[in-house]
């Protein structure tokens, strides 16, 4: 007969002795703790800003390049006998 008081049918959560290394995601678990690591906010700067803006133009300059190419097609597709 077992020493222990829980009856049969229920379970005994037992903490693990040894403790999981973090991984390179953000969060990490072990058997009782969840760990999120969150960075020092930044304040962007202006250098960030400007290199939003040239990602943005260029993001849209591929974007209108790629639609002037379909339309293009388009219309040479449709002067062809």
């Amino acid at each position: 007969m077992s020493s222990s008081c829980y009856k049969q049918g229920q379970v005994k959560m037992v903490p693990e002795e040894k403790e999981i290394p973090p991984t390179n995601s953000t969060m990490h678990a072990n058997s009782t703790k969840t760990y999120l690591i969150i960075p020092e906010p930044q304040i962007p700067t202006e250098a960030d800003y400007y290199s939003l803006l040239r990602l943005t133009l260029h993001l849209y300059k591929a974007f209108c390049t790629t639609v002037l190419v379909k339309k293009q097609r388009q219309l040479l597709q449709l002067k062809e006998p």
